[in-house]
């Protein structure tokens, strides 16, 4: 290889017309946790939508963008803030099935109602009143039951 044939990369690089470019960009303005308005490198511009798997805005936020020159910005993910812990993976869907992980707990509220799981294996719920309608059988297996 000669020097002739290294081509050193251009940051500043501008792809053809069409094409796109990804850059970072700040949220100037968001509402219900969509951006409104993001600075591209000193440009003002309304983004033409969000991929599905950004998570809510506020202004402030660095995300990252995708430039569409004929539509307008198009952001792809949001930059976690300093110190932010990585999202969660305790949300799973196998065969169908939600499958929700806590390692600390998981506590679930509707209302007056609340169920309450902790990592000890006590269960508890909460409400005004608790219904338990089967076609067949109801089993209760523990050492002792206790009702009132």
């Amino acid at each position: 290889m000669q020097a002739k044939d290294i081509v050193p990369l251009n940051p500043t690089h501008h792809p053809a017309p069409g094409t796109g470019r990804v850059t970072l960009a700040r949220v100037l303005q968001a509402q219900a946790g969509e951006a409104l308005w993001v600075d591209c490198d000193g440009t003002t511009l309304p983004p033409m939508g969000h991929a599905q798997s950004t998570p809510a805005l506020r202004p402030g936020d660095r995300v990252l963008v995708l430039l569409q020159p004929a539509t307008g910005p198009v952001i792809l993910d949001r930059l976690r803030r300093h110190g932010e812990a990585p999202p969660s993976q305790a949300v799973t869907e196998r065969d169908g099935h939600v499958h929700l992980r806590a390692e600390r707990g998981l506590y679930l509220r509707c209302g007056e109602s609340s169920m309450t799981l902790e990592p000890e294996g006590r269960m508890e719920m909460r409400g005004r009143e608790l219904h338990g309608i089967m076609a067949r059988l109801m089993h209760f297996l523990a050492a002792r039951i206790h009702f009132n």
